[in-house]
């Protein structure tokens, strides 16, 4: 998960909004990429939050705590190109020689609407992307939710992917039941670059029964979800249920952080669209015409 651009949450500043409902509280700080850099629900800290941030070596990872937006691509994007009708481009390769996550995830974003309990955030897309466009992020808390929703728009027609890459943060994640609805995962090669190929699951990375994680390190791509994924902390339950427009979801697990990533593409999809793999959820935008996605999440909080 390793990255070398993007802001530090050490500069996470008093610009920070604050949204509230009964028992909920969320930050979301517009110049650190739109992130969600907090969600306490019941007074407990449910993100893996920019103090306790996971670290690569002595240099604090950008990627590694919140809940930030990805896009124009989610995930790996191999050889950081980008190949589409008449134009091959290149992106900043920040993983590697690959790049990772999209463009949006550490830029300064605006804030367009901003209620008690809602927040509207939006950001063009940057000059390192080959064409020109904009992504829009919504967040908002309810008593017993959290909903996120985005779009991407296009002052032309462009090939664009849109996701989430939320941190939940847990004492232990090996004691975390997770059930992920999924029958197939995305196969990868030596560098966890999706190759196109898909697998049925089997072994560690079959959540279909809500299994303990225990000794997991999974760091895949499920597709063809039948639902809403499943987990719990101690004094909760909780579900992640795909909106409209998202189609797979990646899950990467650490010691203390289960990360349930819902995707509107697969990962690597500008790359393997382009060799004429299908499926990829891969869409074209055009003015007009944006690519739409989000997510819920809904809690039960433990009787007592």
């Amino acid at each position: 998960m390793a990255a070398t651009r993007g802001v530090d949450a050490d500069e996470v500043d008093e610009e920070a909004l604050t949204l509230t409902a009964e028992g909920v509280q969320a930050t979301v700080v517009p110049q650190v990429g739109g992130r969600l850099t907090s969600l306490q629900v019941a007074g407990v800290e449910r993100l893996v939050a920019g103090a306790e941030r996971l670290a690569t070596g002595d240099r604090p990872d950008p990627l590694a705590w919140g809940c930030y937006p990805m896009a124009p691509w989610v995930g790996r994007l191999e050889a950081a190109r980008v190949t589409w009708r008449d134009r091959d481009a290149s992106v900043p390769a920040d993983h590697g020689r690959h790049a990772i996550h999209g463009l949006m995830h550490s830029r300064p974003w605006v804030v367009r609407e901003r209620t008690a309990t809602t927040a509207t955030l939006a950001a063009p897309l940057p000059p390192d992307w080959p064409w020109s466009g904009g992504v829009e992020q919504e967040v908002a808390v309810s008593q017993s939710s959290l909903t996120v929703s985005g779009r991407v728009d296009g002052a032309q027609p462009m090939p664009v992917a849109l996701g989430w890459h939320p941190w939940w943060r847990f004492d232990d994640a090996a004691s975390v039941e997770l059930r992920v609805p999924a029958d197939h995962v995305l196969v990868t090669d030596d560098e966890l670059v999706a190759t196109g190929e898909t697998t049925p699951v089997a072994g560690a990375t079959d959540l279909r029964s809500g299994p303990r994680l225990g000794t997991r390190r999974l760091d895949h791509t499920y597709i063809g979800l039948r639902g809403p994924v499943r987990f719990a902390w101690p004094d909760a339950v909780a579900e992640l249920e795909p909106g409209p427009g998202v189609m797979a979801v990646h899950v990467f697990v650490t010691e203390r952080a289960v990360c349930i990533e819902p995707l509107s593409a697969w990962p690597n999809a500008h790359v393997l669209d382009a060799r004429g793999v299908g499926g990829t959820g891969l869409a074209t935008v055009a003015p007009g015409f944006p690519l739409r996605a989000g997510w819920r999440l809904r809690w039960r909080l433990a009787a007592g």
